[in-house]
């Protein structure tokens, strides 16, 4: 950073960290060290099937390979996503095996403890720092982990039971999506629509005096999407496939 009157330059590029044989995909992720200044990059090896992680270090010395640890299920890393919670004291792990571990990550060793497993549930929505906020959703059908950039999804609300509702047909084949919904009483309620990116890409209003509403949906490509109804401040989701295009 004393370069260039200290906003930094370039001064080693294409350095390669490890042999030829090497080969890493979608395992990868960065967390801030516990200095708040260095950096550590998290890397799995695409192949063969294997649990174990390298801890590369980026300071102002270089980039240098601290420590490898192994934990965790061994499987192969070309369908594993790696997400750190907003303060880095949690990793979860989204793999092919249709899990999800999450881990606590102490920012200064560099090292991985305490794995939990999730519900091995379609989608499972998860408070990794337990702050009472969704950090993250993770797809099985998907295979990774979903960050929703704390929009405010409270972890208690989208669980919530004073909201019901049902989407039919579920997938969706024609571009009409129909709700069929419970509101708590004299309210009304936002319906929206999350592509995998956390994107709304569907938005309007359900009606407190009606019972179902029935939505004709943009030209939406064939995927899995997220609905969330909000009312009052309670926020409940559920995933939807849309299969209209042929």
């Amino acid at each position: 950073m004393s370069q260039d009157g200290c906003n930094g330059a370039v001064v080693v590029k294409n350095v390669q960290l490890q042999s030829n044989n090497f080969f890493a995909a979608d395992g990868i992720s960065t967390i801030k060290h516990g200095n708040g200044r260095d950096w550590w990059v998290l890397v799995r090896q695409l192949d063969p099937a294997n649990n174990e992680y390298f801890w590369y270090l980026v300071s102002p010395s270089g980039v240098t390979l601290e420590h490898t640890q192994n934990i965790g299920d061994i499987v192969y890393a070309n369908a594993i996503r790696i997400e750190p919670s907003n303060d880095g004291s949690k990793i979860a792990v989204l793999c092919n095996k249709g899990f999800t571990a999450v881990y606590d990550f102490n920012r200064c060793d560099g090292l991985l403890t305490n794995e939990q497993i999730l519900e091995q549930d379609e989608f499972s929505i998860a408070d990794m720092n337990n702050d009472g906020w969704v950090d993250l959703i993770t797809s099985h059908e998907l295979g990774f982990a979903i960050r929703f950039n704390n929009q405010g999804v409270g972890l208690n609300d989208a669980f919530s039971d004073n909201i019901n509702y049902t989407i039919y047909p579920n997938p969706i084949l024609d571009g009409i999506i129909n709700v069929h919904y419970l509101l708590p009483q004299n309210t009304t309620a936002i319906f929206e629509l999350f592509d995998i990116t956390g994107k709304v890409v569907f938005k309007d209003e359900l009606r407190g005096f009606e019972s179902q509403e029935s939505f004709i949906l943009p030209n939406l490509n064939n995927g899995i999407y997220f609905a969330m109804v909000t009312a009052e401040g309670i926020r409940k989701i559920s995933k939807v496939v849309i299969l209209s295009k042929t």
